[in-house]
C-alpha cells in the first residue's frame, strides 16, 4: 500500500496520459448495454435537475451563474453528458472495429510481414488516450472532487437548521455526492492523487470571480454585499480567508484522498472477488 501511494507522486500522474479508453468505457459490475443505460440515465437525470434549478430559481436571473453549488453540479451533469457520449461512440465503432481486426489476421503472412512498420505506426497510434477521454477525465476530477466539499460547506455553513429545503436544493447538496460515489464504485475511470490540480484551478478560478464580482459591487438574490456570507470579504474578511482555506487545503484534499480510497476499494474488489469487467467493445 505505501508503495502505491508512493508511487502516485510521479511527475507523470499529473496529466491525464496514463491511462486507456477501457477505463472510460467499462464498468466492474455491470454488463455493456447495462451501462450505457446508466450513464444514459443519469445524464437526462442531472440534466434535468439541471434545468429544474433554472427554473425554479428564476428569481435569481443572471446571479444563477454566481453560486458555487451550480457551478460544481453543471460540472456533475456535463461529466454524465460526455461520460455517456463517449460510452456511445465506442459501442456504435465496436463491431465494426472488431470487423477490422479480424480481416487484418487473415491476411496473407507475406503481406503482414510488408506491412510490418505500418501496423506498428497504427497500433501507437491507437494505444494514445483519445483527447475526450482526456476531457471526461478532467471533467470527472473536477465534478467528483467538488462535490464533496460543496455538500459539507452547505450542511455546515450555509444551511439554517430547522429551515425547509425542495428537492433542487437536496439533489445539489446531499445526492450529488451519492451520485458520485456510486459512479466511482460502478466505473473504471482512474483516480489519481496529484488529479488534484484540476478541482484546485476550478476553485481558484471561482473565488477569482467571487473577488471580482464582490469588488464591483455584486450582491447575492437578497442583495447582499457577498454570495456567501462565508465569503465576505468586506465585513468578514478573516472569517473569508479561513474559510477559503480550510475548502481548499483540507477540503480539496480530504476529497482526492477519499476518491482515491474508493479507487483502491473498487481495484480491491477487482482483484480479490473476481468481477469481470466489460466494455463497450466487448459486448
Amino acid at each position: 500500500m505505501c508503495q502505491t501511494f508512493k508511487k502516485e507522486f510521479y511527475c507523470r500522474n499529473l496529466w491525464t496520459d496514463v491511462s486507456s479508453v477501457a477505463d472510460f468505457t467499462s464498468s466492474l459490475w455491470l454488463s455493456g448495454r447495462a451501462f450505457i443505460i446508466y450513464r444514459v440515465i443519469l445524464a437526462l437525470y442531472t440534466t434535468a435537475f439541471t434545468v429544474l434549478g433554472v427554473i425554479k430559481r428564476q428569481n435569481h436571473g443572471v446571479k444563477w451563474f454566481i453560486f458555487l453549488t451550480n457551478w460544481s453540479y453543471t460540472f456533475i451533469n456535463l461529466h454524465f453528458i460526455v461520460s455517456a457520449v463517449i460510452l456511445i461512440y465506442y459501442y456504435s465503432i465496436g463491431r465494426s472495429i472488431r470487423t477490422s481486426e479480424e480481416e487484418e489476421e487473415s491476411e496473407e503472412e507475406d503481406k503482414e510481414h510488408s506491412a510490418e512498420d505500418n501496423v506498428q505506426v497504427i497500433s501507437n497510434v491507437k494505444s494514445r488516450l483519445p483527447l475526450a477521454c482526456k476531457a471526461s477525465w478532467v471533467i470527472y476530477n473536477i465534478a467528483a472532487n467538488m462535490s464533496f466539499p460543496v455538500t459539507v460547506m452547505y450542511w455546515s455553513l450555509v444551511y439554517v437548521p430547522g429551515h425547509s429545503y425542495d428537492s433542487v436544493t437536496f439533489n445539489a447538496h446531499a445526492l450529488n455526492s451519492v451520485v458520485v460515489v456510486m459512479d466511482t464504485m460502478l466505473s473504471c475511470i482512474p483516480v489519481k492523487l496529484l488529479h488534484i490540480i484540476y478541482p484546485v484551478i476550478f476553485i481558484s478560478i471561482y473565488l477569482i470571480f467571487s473577488v471580482i464580482y464582490w469588488a464591483c459591487g455584486g450582491t447575492d438574490p437578497d442583495n447582499k454585499p457577498y454570495i456567501y456570507s462565508a465569503l465576505d470579504y468586506g465585513g468578514h474578511p478573516e472569517r473569508t480567508v479561513i474559510t477559503i482555506c480550510l475548502f481548499v487545503f483540507v477540503g480539496n484534499v480530504l476529497s482526492q484522498l477519499l476518491l482515491f480510497g474508493l479507487y483502491q476499494l473498487r481495484i480491491w474488489f477487482k482483484r480479490y472477488c473476481c468481477c469481470v469487467t466489460v466494455t463497450a467493445r466487448a459486448i
